[in-house]
């Protein structure tokens, strides 16, 4: 509903982010980047997630979901980018979909699906306060 990633909320701590992430977690000596990745991401066998969570102030403002699309899957780009397109607009019903780019606003993010290129899409979670316009 309100476009955040997982269980993460805008604000939370990097040890609240931690405790909600998986076991591959983990945060840079800086404080300001954590990092997990999952294999079989959302159980798509052979689609790998890197997944980038941003930290100003100490407080979560962005997500970055980078999938890999492997060549032991049996999924196209085209069908994870529909997938993930279907999705967001059943959440959060606004959508502004050109050439296989989906762009979608909540009360409290921004979420952007991109195909970067063959085989690498990637998902971004932005606090709305932090976007820059």
């Amino acid at each position: 509903k309100y476009g955040y990633y997982g269980k993460t909320e805008w604000g939370m701590s990097c040890e609240e982010v931690e405790a909600v992430s998986g076991e591959n977690y983990i945060l840079s000596e800086d404080g300001h980047t954590g990092y997990d990745n999952i294999d079989d991401y959302d159980g798509m066998k052979g689609v790998d997630a890197f997944i980038v969570y941003e930290f100003r102030g100490k407080k979560l403002y962005q997500v970055s979901v980078s999938l890999t699309n492997g060549s032991e899957s049996s999924y196209s780009d085209a069908s994870i980018l529909q997938k993930y397109e279907k999705l967001f607009d059943d959440l959060y019903d606004k959508t502004n979909t050109v050439d296989l780019e989906g762009y979608w606003e909540t009360e409290k993010s921004v979420v952007e699906i991109n195909k970067i290129v063959n085989g690498y899409i990637s998902i971004d979670y932005q606090d709305i306060n932090e976007v820059d316009r």
